[in-house]
């Protein structure tokens, strides 16, 4: 039976996902249905799903065929082995995101540091820093309210003490003490990649979160290393996740604000989509 659902769901993909990352979604979506682990699903301990679960499954395989991604369906996913509610007010956790997080705890694994994750969305960096490392103290920003909450629901469910606050970097109003360091994977696509993007990624995640204003690529890049220079301590550090399209002028806005040791580190698939530096 289980098969049967797995098919279904691979063939409404077709086109939308490669068949890989599909039968991952269908195996996904029927671990939360049943409400069971993957080693579950593969020993045939859910083969008969009930009327309710058949139902659910229905719906989920209509809304998958409109485009939208499973885990605003579900209402959750994954981020760096932690489960975090989504929705569409928030953006969806990436791999690549997971990657800058591995970087800082490489740099401050079990350090006593102060933290600001800039537009923190579902706040899957702020929480899992925090979660990994206890010791940090952890803020963290957003414009948008109804992304505050989701974040903070976040942090409620996973135990994780963090100070959430409603500010706008382009405008900031928020004074810390000086910080060991800044985050951000801040908006940075441009209205001229609209084209190349997924519909079930243009449709239904937060444009406020994926775009920037003015077609400028580097605006809120700039704002959070301003911001850096006034807020960090003496060799803080800064950490951005990028737009691999713009390392180069990064690496140059960073310089002429006497930013050093700048470091443009590519992701798992050879593209360039972190950057660390530090305060001068």
């Amino acid at each position: 039976m289980n098969n049967e659902w797995i098919t279904r769901i691979v063939e409404a993909l077709a086109g939308a996902y490669p068949e890989r990352e599909a039968k991952n979604i269908a195996y996904l979506t029927l671990q939360h249905i049943c409400g069971c682990s993957m080693v579950d699903l593969l020993m045939g301990k859910h083969d008969y799903l009930t009327e309710e679960q058949t139902a659910q499954m229905e719906e989920v395989l209509d809304r998958l065929s409109e485009g939208e991604p499973i885990q605003y369906i579900l209402g959750e996913g994954e981020f760096h082995g932690l489960t975090f509610e989504v929705n569409r007010d928030v953006l969806i956790p990436r791999p690549e995101t997971a990657e800058l997080v591995n970087w800082i705890c490489d740099d401050f694994c079990d350090k006593n540091a102060s933290f600001l994750d800039v537009g923190t969305g579902s706040g899957c960096i702020a929480i899992t820093l925090k979660y990994l490392n206890a010791q940090f103290d952890a803020n963290a920003t957003d414009i948008s309210p109804l992304a505050l909450n989701t974040a903070m629901r976040n942090a409620k469910r996973l135990c994780a003490d963090v100070s959430f606050i409603i500010d706008d970097i382009l405008h900031p109003q928020t004074e810390f003490d000086p910080l060991d360091f800044i985050v951000s994977n801040p908006p940075y696509i441009t209205e001229g990649e609209k084209a190349q993007m997924r519909p079930n990624v243009l449709d239904y995640e937060p444009h406020s979160a994926l775009f920037v204003e003015g077609n400028d690529p580097l605006l809120f890049y700039r704002a959070i290393a301003d911001y850096g220079l006034t807020h960090l301590k003496n060799n803080g550090f800064l950490y951005f996740e990028i737009n691999e399209q713009f390392g180069k002028e990064i690496r140059q806005m960073l310089e002429e604000r006497g930013y050093k040791e700048i470091v443009v580190k590519e992701d798992m698939e050879g593209k360039e989509r972190m950057v660390r530096c530090k305060r001068k």
